[in-house]
């Protein structure tokens, strides 16, 4: 890895648990050095507020491990680049506000997306709560050819859930996702579209979630590597 694969446009979704628990989501480019050229983005509490262009610095080792820096930076942030350069996932403390953050960052590389990325799919999904709401889920469902999502299972620590109503998932050209049972749920495709990061909620209780295309046959093998 290197500087100049800093160098781009970022998505990003963050959650963040603790005091001030809730989610941020936007989009941020860097410059080949890693200085933070410009930002846009909302929070759960309806701020636009974004760091300044130059506030942020962020540097990587050669094995892909991102530090921050600058006036706006934290740094406590630890991310990861991932092998094909596209995501970087990573945690950071807030300090005073006793707050935690879990951040995902995905480039955008020019690929295009349409419906038919979630179209007739089937996924699993693991969610995590913060807020009012401490707890967790994990489930599976399918799509059919309109993008009209059935859960078909959901478990909670106390064991099986009732799912939901069903809704219908839409994706725009740079792969953000979103539901029509819900203006707060916010996601983002990845560019294989294989996987979706996603925040959503509001008045105190907020979720993050990470929904997983299934469908393929695995073998103990498929555990080889490097994580």
């Amino acid at each position: 890895f290197s500087q100049t694969d800093l160098a781009g446009t970022w998505d990003y979704v963050f959650f963040g648990i603790g005091r001030n628990a809730g989610w941020e989501r936007g989009t941020a480019t860097f410059n080949s050095s890693g200085g933070l050229t410009a930002a846009s983005g909302l929070d759960s509490n309806g701020s636009t507020t974004v760091p300044a262009p130059g506030s942020i610095l962020w540097t990587i080792s050669l094995s892909g491990v991102v530090g921050e820096s600058g006036s706006d930076g934290n740094a406590s942030f630890h991310g990861q680049m991932s092998s094909n350069k596209q995501l970087i996932v990573g945690t950071e403390d807030r300090g005073t506000d006793n707050t935690v953050t879990l951040r995902v960052f995905r480039k955008r590389t020019g690929t295009a997306f349409t419906s038919a990325d979630l179209a007739s799919k089937t996924f699993t999904f693991h969610n995590l709560r913060s807020g009012a709401d401490n707890t967790w889920s994990y489930g599976a469902g399918s799509t059919d050819g309109s993008g009209l999502v059935t859960i078909t299972s959901e478990v909670g620590p106390t064991g099986p859930r009732t799912p939901g109503p069903a809704a219908t998932l839409s994706v725009n050209s740079v792969g953000i996702v979103t539901i029509s049972d819900d203006n707060t749920w916010y996601g983002l495709m990845t560019d294989d579209k294989k996987v979706m990061f996603a925040i959503e909620g509001g008045s105190n209780d907020f979720g993050f979630g990470v929904v997983t295309t299934t469908g393929q046959t695995y073998t103990q093998s498929d555990y080889a590597g490097i994580y």
